[in-house]
């Protein structure tokens, strides 16, 4: 019995309408590399003809394409355009879990990657998708056991290693990001001439909404640091300020 394989190929041509279209044509290039009896290669290429599948294809692309631009929405919309074509790659070498966290931590990590590549050319897009993704990734945590444990635990024990709070989040901006983010809010893309520089915002999810505020750059380049373990031992006055300020726990405590 091969119906795991037949299964397989039957997501596959769903997740895929090019696919589809190909196995109409060329049915070996799509069917041979799957253990499939006669029977049930002859059912798949039928499938492929129906007036369903067409409709199974845009469900599947839909439920996709929700979380991304439900999740990731500024990063959409300055993706424009190209966000179907890059939606359609992410499809084409990534399957999905259906579940939201994971899709759009890949598809960022995507999208991300290629900006680096220089494969994407939009100045404002690797900080903006940088933003959203530290905002999604407090949607998925289990705050409440979180701040629990942190409150059971001896901050004194431990004060030669720390950490960032794990409901902080620091993120640098190379543009003014208050006007960045307001621009975006309007769907307006942000002016070439929007001024440039070193900025941090800080995300802090630790109360029951989530508080965003732009902070100095000296704070913020040392919570980057912290964050990315290249920080320098603090000063017993810097730790104490930290850690009264909770954006930093003793690293034992993580």
């Amino acid at each position: 019995m091969t119906l795991s394989a037949f299964q397989h190929a039957l997501c596959d041509l769903v997740a895929s309408p090019q696919t589809c279209v190909l196995a109409r044509d060329h049915a070996e290039k799509v069917f041979d590399k799957y253990d499939l009896t006669a029977r049930e290669r002859r059912r798949l290429i039928d499938v492929v003809y129906q007036q369903g599948m067409s409709t199974n294809c845009t469900l599947y692309r839909v439920n996709r394409i929700t979380p991304i631009y439900t999740l990731l929405p500024n990063t959409s919309f300055l993706l424009g355009d190209e966000l179907v074509k890059w939606a359609d790659y992410f499809w084409a070498q990534q399957k999905t879990d259906m579940q939201f966290k994971s899709e759009v931590e890949s598809f960022g990590e995507l999208i991300k990657q290629h900006i680096q590549l220089g494969n994407i050319q939009n100045d404002f897009l690797e900080e903006i998708l940088d933003f959203e993704l530290a905002i999604n990734s407090f949607r998925f945590l289990p705050k409440k056991d979180i701040l629990n444990k942190l409150t059971r635990a001896n901050m004194g024990s431990s004060l030669t290693e720390v950490r960032l709070h794990p409901l902080i989040k620091v993120i640098r901006f190379s543009h003014e990001p208050i006007l960045l983010l307001s621009l975006l809010a309007s769907a307006q893309l942000p002016p070439a001439d929007t001024p440039k520089g070193e900025y941090y915002l800080l995300v802090d999810a630790a109360a029951s909404d989530v508080v965003i505020k732009k902070i100095d750059p000296s704070l913020g380049q040392l919570l980057h640091k912290i964050d990315s373990y290249a920080a320098q031992p603090l000063s017993p006055i810097d730790l104490e300020t930290l850690i009264s300020s909770s954006l930093i726990v003793a690293a034992q405590q993580i």
